[in-house]
Formats: structure tokens, sequence, C-alpha cells
């Protein structure tokens, strides 16, 4: 009987293990597209954090076009979170012109 105690642990240790693993690929699968949209768009980890659900809620089928997913939520900007609201609303840096030294 005490062997089967011994199994019955170790099975749940083993289950445990698959499912933090399980768990730890699901969120990286999660955060590819965000990170990829973030690094092309300009945008910092808080920035993909905000979005992220609302990408998968609202643009899941823009995944992986940043420009899609970009004018998607834009689009929907209406139905973001307040997190990835507040993303959208600051003023657009990428668009600003860039100061070269030929300015001054």
């Amino acid at each position: 009987m005490r062997t089967a105690g011994v199994d019955r642990r170790q099975q749940q240790r083993g289950i445990t293990t698959v499912k933090r693993t399980a768990y730890a690929i699901l969120v990286l699968a999660l955060a590819a597209p965000a990170t990829a949209f973030a690094q092309q768009h300009g945008g910092s980890a808080e920035d993909q954090l905000a979005c992220t659900p609302d990408v998968y809620r609202l643009c899941a089928s823009n995944i992986p076009d940043e420009d899609a997913i970009t004018a998607c939520l834009r689009q929907n900007k209406s139905q973001l979170s307040a997190g990835c609201k507040a993303v959208f609303s600051r003023p657009d840096t990428a668009a600003a012109p860039k100061k070269t030294d030929d300015d001054d």
C-alpha cells in the first residue's frame, strides 16, 4: 500500500509539471504576436500587455499581420480595454517627423 501512495504522489507531481509547462508555452505563444507588434510599432512591454487580450478578442483573424492588427484595434477603439485604449489615445510619435541634422 505504501508504494501505491508514493506512486500516486509522483504521478501528481508529473501532472503538475506538465500543467506548468503547458501554461508557460501558452503564455509564450500568446505573447509572441504582441511582441512582434510592439517591436514594429514602437510599443513598450506595458503596451503589449495592455493590448494582447484585445488583439485576441477583437482582431485574432488579423494575426500575424501587425499593420492589420493596428488598423483593427483603431477601428474598434470604443471596444478596447481601458489599458489598450490609453495606448491608442496617446499622440502618435511614430508618425511625427524625425528631426535630422539638416533641420538645425
